[in-house]
């Protein structure tokens, strides 16, 4: 009988592609993924740990999917990913519920775990810069949109981050890899292409044999184009200080890149920045900002601020309103500092309350509720070309919607009314209202 398992993936889109290359391993082992813990004989769930909540949002699914080892048909329960490769000297005996822990250096071992029913609790947690990319296509059959991790890891040094310690070094996958993945996705269907990794614009840097990430997106764009791709490419997770104006021309030069750019800059006040370890300062996003806008006037710049870094005062949040002010990004999100005694920003002094975070986040998100607002008006009348994703739950007849300007599951949405439109579909809207982070149209 072919093993039953069901997959929980948590935290950002790179887990999403590790869960990816897990089922499909799993799959063609004779496997069979359901959607139902209730139903599964196997329960693995893909953790993050890049911040307190995330610890904590993984600890308590993971609890609350034991329980179906009791109610269930559950018989091992497998915990992967940052969360035990993290934690690894202690998972073991705080998490007496799970079978086995693989960190993010032992993906490859899924099907040795899976499969071995006499295999009793294992730990691994194997050193992630020897972690090596699969060959061939391990992708589920996808829906409209899907995401292409094209590097491993992180070589930077951020006072505030654990991922080098959890991922590694910087590895670039092999441009032939991700050319046949992204052809592979376009010939089943799907409609936009999302590029992630921990910092994109750093691709290639670890190899002097690949290209930049300029130069990767042309050679995407040339194969693509042999399929007659009518979709869009999305760049995600571009750090200020590797976006080079040939990467923002070849944005502006080519229809089938979004005119979008998610940008963390983290902060703007250059004392902060240079705690965090962050090697720009707020004059140079300025000037990265205005050569986007140059070339590309109705780019959407995306980008992330983390509030409460230890030393961080009134006049920094100041300087950080007056950016955002100035700057009016199209979409920002913001999280506040996530102390551990495993980085390097926890010995600094003058660390910064709960509640005085929380406050400053609220200020923050308020403003930038009036922002978003303020932007969104300038599509009011104009036509749009949009991307289907979903229904709406709660009404049926209501669908949620993309513009270029907008990325899946973390910006804003455009809402339309029709139920005869088929997800993944291309439909072209006009504009006729505007929320705080939302549009609504409706179809030419």
């Amino acid at each position: 009988m072919n093993l039953k398992i069901f997959f929980e993936t948590l935290g950002c889109p790179k887990n999403e592609t590790d869960s990816e290359w897990m089922m499909t391993s799993l799959c063609r082992s004779g496997a069979l993924i359901c959607q139902n813990p209730k139903e599964a004989n196997i329960i693995i769930v893909n953790t993050c740990s890049f911040i307190k909540e995330a610890v904590n949002e993984s600890i308590d699914r993971i609890l609350e999917l034991a329980k179906w080892k009791k109610n269930g048909s559950c018989c091992k329960l497998i915990v992967t990913g940052c969360l035990p490769q993290r934690y690894q000297k202690d998972i073991a005996s705080a998490l007496p519920e799970v079978d086995s822990f693989l960190g993010t250096g032992a993906y490859d071992q899924i099907n040795t775990v899976v499969f071995n029913p006499t295999l009793k609790k294992q730990c691994l947690f194997l050193n992630p810069d020897n972690c090596n990319y699969p060959t061939g296509i391990h992708r589920m059959p996808p829906n409209h949109v899907a995401y292409i991790k094209i590097a491993e890891g992180c070589s930077h040094r951020c006072t505030y981050c654990i991922i080098p310690v959890l991922r590694g070094r910087h590895r670039s996958r092999p441009v032939n890899h991700i050319i046949e993945e992204a052809c592979w996705l376009v010939d089943n269907g799907v409609k936009e292409i999302i590029i992630v990794a921990q910092d994109t614009t750093f691709y290639g840097n670890d190899n002097p044999d690949f290209p930049d990430i300029a130069d990767l997106l042309i050679q995407i764009i040339k194969n693509l184009k042999k399929r007659s791709f009518l979709g869009h490419i999305r760049l995600m997770y571009a750090n200020p200080k590797h976006i080079s104006e040939k990467l923002i021309k070849v944005i502006a030069d080519n229809p089938i890149l979004c005119p979008y750019i998610d940008m963390p800059i983290q902060h703007c006040s250059n004392k902060i920045l240079k705690k965090m370890g962050r090697h720009y300062n707020q004059d140079e996003i300025l000037t990265l900002i205005n050569t986007m806008r140059y070339y590309i006037p109705d780019i959407a710049i995306r980008t992330t601020i983390l509030v409460g870094f230890p030393g961080e005062t009134d006049k920094d949040l100041e300087e950080i309103i007056s950016f955002m002010k100035t700057i009016k990004f199209d979409h920002l999100g913001v999280f506040s500092y996530s102390d551990a005694d495993d980085l390097p920003s926890h010995h600094l002094p003058n660390h910064i309350s709960e509640k005085e975070k929380e406050n400053r986040l609220d200020s923050i998100m308020s403003l930038q509720a009036d922002l978003s607002h303020s932007k969104l008006k300038r599509y009011i009348g104009k036509t749009l070309s949009v991307l289907v994703d979903r229904f709406n739950e709660d009404n049926p007849t209501q669908l949620e919607t993309r513009s270029v300007y907008q990325a899946p599951e973390i910006d804003g949405v455009t809402w339309i009314n029709n139920s005869n439109i088929q997800l993944g579909q291309s439909i072209n809207v006009r504009i006729i209202k505007a929320l705080d982070y939302d549009l609504i149209g409706v179809i030419v």
